[in-house]
């Protein structure tokens, strides 16, 4: 009988296959692992160890088998659960890595494994009914497990699985549910729970809603909502959807059109609800949220210490998205420097632009930072890569070149150590808009400031550089582009996102469209542009498209000021003059499988590779093309 294994020796292998895998060693540590489970045949944690090695060298099958066998022994490590999750991202099996991450979760919240279950849920086919499942939806959701956006779509197929809900959508869509029809659904139980589920408040209070049929929904129930307003009829019931429905018009920039009639009656709604505020009478929440959902409070007149009432929460989250964050972000555009003059005319008509459409609005970034050096970040994405040497002071600097609203600065400045980040932008209401989210998050390694990339003034050499979707707005993207190469330290690592041509060529039918209607890039126009595309089957293709689904985004997607698309091969000529070294494109894990299958990993950088594979696949880069580049 072969005598039992040592457990002492076992652990003492275990641990020294983990310095050899800690010191980058992989094959001696894979032979101490085997050598483990030849003594301990089923051992899980060598099986697990193994597992991280095969999935790091792109094995992702491999390393499913032998988690598997992992949790067979040992089912009760949430590390495991999460570890496998991850390899079924990296194979597309979503479904499984779903319920793989809730495994991990439910075990003790492995790390990691919160954002892997968003992920999931974001591209799974199919959502099994499960309250368990569901609830971990909720949550994710609300604390943004992963950004809010990118769970809506999904998140709103659970909504449309209430039958009397989804009969009402596509009847919305189609255009049959009129003003009596809608009542009637106000005056059902059922209804009225589906409407103040966890889940429906979740969605609208923290992502635009991306689908046409529940869009028409909102809007018709908006309307009975704001007769009821007007005859006195308090909803208690309905207080929390009222006032998650009123969020919503505000995060979409109201998209929502609205008649004639509707808006004498906002007029008379406004007036009376004004006049009860002045004289210091109680006003119904319901009607406050009504009028909210045709206008942003913060355009009425509300007396002194309206905000500081008595409120329930859920009106007191609606006075501070359309009362007393407006008011704070108009207080923080005063103080935020200038870097360099603002006076090219292209220039001047963008920054107009994001004035008034401040690009995009969201409500949550991920809740579940997990920090690290940007030299460990470098070295995961390009191992052969030698990353910069901080410079001085021992900081990593960062310059986020264009950064909107603010999500990508406060995303590396809480993911990055050791790190001070420099966000600039043309518009000072996003750059108020940013500011704000900032301060409420407690990120204090943020700098803003107003800049044009074309006249920018740098104030230090910097580490890292990130400009996406932002040169391509540029009267000269390539004169912009080679002031940051400027600002970029030598051996420097730099970001930059451009339009594909292919990857837009969708885009310009619909503007076709606008431009032979004469629609105007103001609310009104952009209103009736985006409904006629809505509305069309042609455009089908374009109505799945996120930035559909809010006024701002609409703008910025199909009439935008200036745009300029680009080929690959003209992309490869930019990056040759300035000097730049291609380290590789950005893609999700299953374009980069696809891409290696056919050209190897050791092309990454190849222009001439990727320009195949787009030609072939042309929709692989329809959001940008986000290329990585070394200064030498």
């Amino acid at each position: 009988m072969k005598p039992a294994p040592d457990e002492s020796s076992i652990r003492a292998s275990l641990q020294a296959g983990m310095a050899h895998h800690d010191a980058g060693r992989l094959d001696e540590a894979a032979a101490i692992y085997n050598q483990v489970l030849a003594a301990s045949p089923g051992r899980p944690e060598a099986l697990a160890l193994l597992a991280g090695i095969a999935h790091g060298a792109g094995r992702p099958a491999e390393a499913v088998e032998l988690l598997t066998r992992a949790i067979a022994t040992n089912p009760g490590v949430a590390a495991y659960h999460h570890r496998i999750g991850l390899a079924f991202e990296d194979l597309g099996r979503f479904d499984d890595a779903l319920l793989a991450h809730a495994n991990g979760i439910a075990l003790g919240d492995a790390p990691g494994a919160r954002a892997g279950f968003g992920r999931s849920f974001a591209f799974a086919r199919r959502m099994p009914r499960d309250s368990r499942l569901l609830a971990l939806v909720v949550h994710a959701i609300a604390e943004a497990w992963i950004r809010p956006a990118d769970l809506a779509g999904s998140a709103i197929g659970l909504v449309r699985a209430s039958p009397t809900v989804h009969d009402s959508i596509e009847a919305a869509q189609r255009g049959e549910l009129g003003p009596v029809a809608v009542d009637g659904l106000l005056g059902r139980r059922e209804v009225c729970d589906a409407l103040s589920h966890p889940l429906m408040l979740s969605i609208l209070e923290n992502a635009q809603v991306c689908d046409w049929g529940l869009e028409r929904f909102l809007a018709a129930l908006r309307e009975s909502l704001l007769r009821a307003a007007l005859v006195g009829a308090d909803r208690p019931d309905l207080l929390a959807f009222t006032c998650a429905l009123a969020r919503q018009c505000f995060l979409g920039d109201y998209l929502h059109s609205s008649t004639s009639e509707e808006m004498a009656q906002v007029a008379t709604l406004s007036q009376r609800l004004l006049r009860a505020a002045n004289s210091g009478e109680a006003i119904a929440g319901t009607a406050l949220a009504a009028l909210a959902s045709y206008a942003p409070l913060h355009s009425f007149a509300w007396p002194e210490g309206f905000a500081q009432r008595a409120w329930p929460a859920p009106v007191q989250a609606l006075l501070a998205q359309q009362l007393i964050e407006p008011r704070a972000e108009r207080e923080l555009a005063a103080s935020i420097p200038r870097l360099g003059a603002i006076d090219d005319e292209v220039s001047l008509r963008v920054q107009r632009q994001y004035e008034e459409s401040p690009y995009p609005r969201w409500v949550r970034l991920p809740s579940n930072p997990q920090p690290t050096t940007f030299e460990a970040q470098v070295r995961a994405l390009f191992p052969a890569i030698a990353p910069p040497a901080r410079g001085p002071g021992g900081m990593t600097e960062v310059l986020v070149a264009g950064c909107g609203t603010g999500q990508e600065s406060m995303d590396l400045a809480q993911n990055l150590t050791q790190a001070r980040v420099l966000a600039i932008d043309l518009s000072l209401a996003s750059l108020a808009y940013a500011k704000r989210k900032t301060m409420e998050s407690g990120i204090g390694n943020i700098e803003y400031a107003q800049a044009d990339i074309l006249s920018f003034e740098s104030p230090r050499a910097f580490d890292f550089i990130s400009s996406v979707g932002v040169l391509h707005h540029l009267r000269d993207p390539i004169a912009g582009w080679r002031r940051l190469v400027a600002a970029l330290r030598p051996g420097g690592i730099m970001q930059v996102g451009l339009y594909s041509e292919l990857g837009r060529r969708g885009l310009e039918p619909a503007r076709a469209l606008i431009a032979r209607n004469g629609w105007k890039a103001d609310p009104g126009g952009i209103r009736h542009g985006r409904e006629a595309i809505l509305s069309d089957p042609q455009f089908a293709s374009i109505a799945t498209l996120r930035d559909m689904y809010g006024l701002h985004e609409c703008r910025d997607l199909l009439f935008h000021v200036q745009e300029h698309r680009y080929r690959l091969d003209q992309v490869k000529s930019i990056v040759d003059s300035l000097g730049l070294e291609t380290l590789g494109l950005a893609v999700p894990a299953l374009v980069a499988q696809a891409f290696y299958s056919r050209f190897g990993p050791g092309h990454t950088g190849d222009f001439g590779a990727w320009d195949q594979f787009e030609r072939a696949n042309p929709d692989t880069f329809s959001g940008m093309y986000v290329i990585w580049l070394r200064k030498a």
